[in-house]
């Protein structure tokens, strides 16, 4: 992976996170890094998600190749259950959308949405 450019950018139109599949809203500060591989492209991420990243370690389960999406939303879902492991209704649990997970992991590591 050759990463061609890495800054951060303010959206002019709304695009998608590619780590957490949510919405970057115009406007919204967001990160982008331009990957040269077998073909080009480019990451565009939440701040908070690329800060999540960091503090889950995400870097240590992927393999060489960077982090994808399905790696960040597996890391943040076994995270949720290993804070939540003595969460009081464990239907409810099952009953979270990914993005209620996500919430309540930035806020268990006091990462604001928009950084």
């Amino acid at each position: 992976m050759n990463i061609v450019s890495d800054s951060k950018v303010k959206a002019r139109k709304e695009h998608s996170c590619d780590f957490c599949n949510g919405l970057i809203k115009i406007k919204e500060i967001y990160r982008s890094v331009f990957i040269s591989d077998d073909y080009a492209y480019t990451w565009k991420s939440h701040l908070s998600c690329d800060v999540l990243v960091d503090k889950l370690n995400i870097i240590d389960y992927s393999d060489g190749e960077g982090i994808s999406e399905e790696l960040f939303v597996d890391t943040v879902i076994n995270e949720f259950y290993n804070i939540q492991s003595d969460f009081p209704t464990p239907d409810l649990k099952e009953k979270l959308s990914f993005n209620d997970k996500l919430i309540f992991v930035k806020q268990f590591y006091s990462i604001e949405q928009n950084i």
